[in-house]
């Protein structure tokens, strides 16, 4: 099998997100299960949410996690036919799915 040495990649939008730790705990699990993967805090002001959005599809991101203030405003951007549940309330601390995203049909 050939190497392969490009990372999937998670994440955390939010703002603030510069001190949030879970990247830390988040990397050590990758690296413990073999994962080439890589969690990533991403400092999202509110008015970027549904670039930020547009971006895990054209990335190819694997998920993200939301934080304040994008726990309302996210649904929006949500695929409604996707297999993640939100249905309708404020969204938790938890991987969403970009509408018309490859990776959560």
């Amino acid at each position: 099998m050939p190497a392969n040495y490009q990372a999937e990649v998670v994440g955390v939008f939010g703002q603030p997100v510069a001190e949030n730790p879970t990247g830390v705990m988040q990397e050590a699990g990758f690296a413990s299960a073999g994962l080439n993967w890589r969690y990533l805090n991403f400092e999202v002001p509110p008015e970027k949410l549904g670039a930020a959005m547009d971006a895990v599809d054209a990335l190819g991101m694997r998920g993200i996690n939301l934080t304040i203030p994008h726990k309302v405003a996210v649904i929006e951007f949500l695929d409604p036919t996707s297999t993640v549940s939100w249905q309708g309330q404020p969204v938790a601390p938890t991987t969403a799915a970009a509408r018309n995203s490859p990776n959560y049909s």
